[in-house]
Formats: structure tokens, C-alpha cells, sequence
């Protein structure tokens, strides 16, 4: 049996996959804006694993949406805890300089926070900068070898060829043989690299040398310093320019029939008067393939903004198959969800993985 797992961390997302009765592992995205339910997941799917007395067990990759807290900051520990063979990370360029303003204005761009948020934005940050060769922590030269980046070529579309999509897909055998049995498909949109190039430079016209520690530093010191980057981000991409477009997508499915499990934890107990009674409040289980006939999959969408392009690539990785599970967009946010809508994606059952009360609004009262 193949088991998937929404894993429960609040506000974030943490997702686990099991193939071949554990035979094959894989996780995507990682984080959440509470630290302690993040560690007691990661603690809780660590000890899931029959070790057998290994200091550290083996997931097959690791797949990164992209780089705002709540989707990446659990990767460290994840890393540190599993042997992990590959980490697919979305791509933010070639040029280093580039790669250090785009994950300074992800991480540190997105609010004001107090002192001990910007000290653990500030770790995380030279942490990333380091699995991108792009200065940082010395401790992820040690994964760095393992970093795996899609979309480095694909598809020009929006406004002066500004934005470029592109997709990538593979299988697994069957316990290590040639009999194809699952398919994984990601799909980014991500930033133009002379555009990219052009952020880097209005920044250093801005603030001098780019390098990460410094960088880091200024904005751990003085978050006033991440209004001046939004600007700059502003002057060159425009009002279109969301970071969150830079989420990769994964699709994947079976190439064989069978039957699968999805696991979503909620509390039976809460109440959510804001959103009616069509919630899922309890543990649900899911095992089916098939769907009006037809071969199914799960989408996982980060934060995405999901445009006609994107949509369009989905479908191309689907063929024939249609969606089950669909992780929506940004926890269920208007604008994501407007957008999902319009891009014509169906699915049989939504996940919205959201922390009650947050400081969001997430999800609308339309999603």
C-alpha cells in the first residue's frame, strides 16, 4: 500500500510520501510558522522509520516549493535527522548575487517580526544561501552536492517574455526494477534571468556588495532595510511580480492500479463558525485510484499563483489522468484561489492545510 501524509504543523505544510511499503520515501515542503509543532512532526515521522539501529535513515528526495518560512524552514533539521539523497529546490538563477536578494527578500520580505523570528530567518537564510553555492553556511556545503534545480530552461510567457515556465518528470520502478510504477511531475514559473540580474544590481547600487552574511545581517538588524528591497523588487518585476510564482508545483501518480491512503489530521473538537460545516474535522482516509473511471493524482501547489501556463503543463504531465487531491494553492488565500479557479484544474477533494486564527486570514470565506 502506498501511504501520503498531510502532516499536522498549523500554519505551513509538511507532506510525506511512502511507495512500495516504505521502500521509497519522499517529502514535499517542510515548514511552518510554528516551530514547535514543525519539530514534534519531524520527530513523530523520524521515529515512523524502522531504523534498526542506524543513526539516520533514507528518504529518496526532498522537494522544496519555494523559500518562504513556513514551507522551508524545517528543512535543516530534516536534513540533519534523514540521509537524504536528493533536494529539488526551485530555481532562482544563475548569477549568485541574484540568489542572495531573492531568498533575502523571501525570507525576510514578507513582515515585520520580532527579534527571535529574525534571528531564525537570519540562520535559515545562510542556510539556503549555502545548498544554492551562493555563500552562506558552511554546515550545507554538506547537502550541496545533492541540490537538484528545475526549470533552468522552459517556455517565455507574461509580459516581454519577463516570466519563464517549464516542467520536468520521471519514474520509479517497481523495488528497483525496470517496471515503471510511479511518475512525478514539477512544474515552475519562475523569473527571467536578466531580470533577476537587474534586481541584483539596483540592489547594490542601494546598499554596495551583495554578500550574504552582510546582507543577512542588515536585515536581521534593522527590518526597516526589507521595505527598501520590496521597493527595488517592485521597480523591476512590477505589480505582477508575486515571489510566490516562483512555487514549483509536483504532480504525481501511479502507472499501475492499485490502491493508496492520504491521511489528513484535524481536531473533531474545533469549531469553524467562519466557514461553515464543510470541513474536514477528523482523520480521513482515501483509498482509491480511480475517479469517474479514470486514473487519479495528487497535486501539491506550495503558495502558487496558478496561471493558464501552468495549468496547461499539468495537464500535459497528466495526459489522460485527472486530479484527486489537490493541495490548494497558498492555504486556501482569494487571490491563489480566484486563480486556481479560473485556470480550469478540477479535483475530486481540496486540502487546505491552515492554522485556526491565524494572522492571515487564511483560507477566504469563498475558498
Amino acid at each position: 500500500m502506498e501511504k501520503f501524509t498531510f502532516r499536522p504543523v498549523g500554519q505551513g505544510l509538511f507532506y510525506t510520501g511512502a511507495l512500495l511499503h516504505g521502500y521509497y520515501n519522499f517529502v514535499y515542503d517542510c515548514g511552518s510558522a510554528n516551530r514547535r509543532y514543525l519539530e514534534g512532526q519531524i520527530k513523530e515521522y523520524h521515529r515512523s522509520f524502522d531504523v534498526r539501529g542506524r543513526q539516520k535513515t533514507e528518504l529518496d528526495f526532498v522537494a522544496i516549493s519555494h523559500l518562504h518560512r513556513d514551507h522551508c524552514n524545517g528543512l535543516p533539521a530534516l536534513l540533519r535527522k534523514f540521509r537524504v539523497k536528493q533536494i529539488f529546490l526551485p530555481y532562482l538563477g544563475r548569477d549568485a548575487a541574484a540568489v542572495r536578494v531573492v531568498l533575502a527578500l523571501t525570507l525576510f520580505g514578507e513582515e515585520r517580526r520580532d527579534g527571535e523570528e529574525r534571528q531564525e530567518l537570519y540562520e535559515l537564510y545562510l542556510f539556503l544561501c549555502g545548498l544554492y553555492g551562493a555563500g552562506g553556511d558552511g554546515e550545507a556545503g554538506e547537502y550541496r552536492e545533492r541540490v537538484v534545480f528545475f526549470g533552468e530552461e522552459g517556455q517565455r510567457s507574461g509580459e516581454n517574455g519577463a516570466w519563464v515556465c517549464s516542467e520536468t518528470k520521471f519514474d520509479i520502478g517497481a523495488n528497483g526494477s525496470g517496471t515503471p510504477y510511479w511518475q512525478f511531475g514539477f512544474v515552475q514559473k519562475r523569473a527571467d534571468d536578466a531580470l533577476l540580474r537587474e534586481l541584483a544590481r539596483q540592489v547594490e547600487d542601494r546598499f554596495g556588495t551583495v554578500d550574504s552574511v552582510g546582507l543577512a545581517e542588515r536585515l536581521r538588524n534593522d527590518p526597516g532595510k526589507a521595505d527598501s528591497l520590496r521597493q527595488i523588487y517592485g521597480n523591476v518585476f512590477g505589480d505582477s511580480g508575486s515571489l510566490n510564482l516562483t512555487s514549483m508545483l509536483m504532480v504525481h501518480f501511479p502507472l499501475y492500479k492499485g490502491a493508496m491512503s492520504h491521511y489528513f489530521y484535524g481536531d473533531p473538537k474545533q469549531i469553524f463558525p467562519e466557514y461553515g460545516k464543510r470541513l474536514c474535522r477528523s482523520l480521513c482516509v482515501c483509498s482509491d485510484f480511480y475517479w469517474n473511471d479514470r486514473v487519479t493524482a495528487t497535486l501539491l501547489t506550495g503558495d502558487a499563483m496558478i496561471d493558464a501556463s501552468m495549468a496547461q503543463y499539468v495537464r500535459d504531465i497528466l495526459e489522460e489522468r485527472g486530479l484527486f487531491v489537490l493541495q490548494a494553492p497558498h492555504h486556501g488565500s482569494f487571490g491563489n484561489w480566484r486563480a486556481l479557479r479560473a485556470s480550469g484544474l478540477d479535483t475530486a477533494l481540496y486540502v487546505l492545510p491552515f492554522c485556526y486564527g491565524n494572522p492571515y486570514g487564511h483560507p477566504s470565506a469563498e475558498t
